[in-house]
């Protein structure tokens, strides 16, 4: 469902692109999620009875991926520079988001 709602947010975003004239057509935009089994649904439309609970309304993103409109790409947990904004993290998580996030301390 996150998935799904990612894809919205992206497709708003495109479209803000394409009105101040950053023209996306023929790009796929990139979607990083740590979610191997959300990856394979959405590359994979054959309907599975363990994802019968799903909603269709979710299932839409799939036709964007088949389209290369999104490209839905795995990466790691460790990787995840939101980790930070989202959940507590400490130590050595906590210091390369700050880097990678090119925070400095005054």
């Amino acid at each position: 469902m996150a998935l799904s709602r990612g894809v919205r947010h992206g497709l708003w975003f495109r479209q803000f692109l394409g009105d101040i004239g950053l023209d996306q057509e023929g790009v796929s935009t990139l979607i990083l999620t740590d979610n191997m089994g959300a990856i394979e649904l959405a590359k994979d439309a054959r309907h599975r009875p363990l994802t019968k609970h799903i909603d269709v309304s979710y299932h839409f993103l799939q036709q964007y991926v088949a389209a290369r409109i999104f490209d839905v790409v795995h990466c790691p947990s460790h990787a995840m520079l939101t980790d930070g904004l989202t959940k507590p993290i400490d130590g050595a998580p906590f210091n390369f988001m700050v880097d990678r996030l090119g925070l400095v301390q005054d």
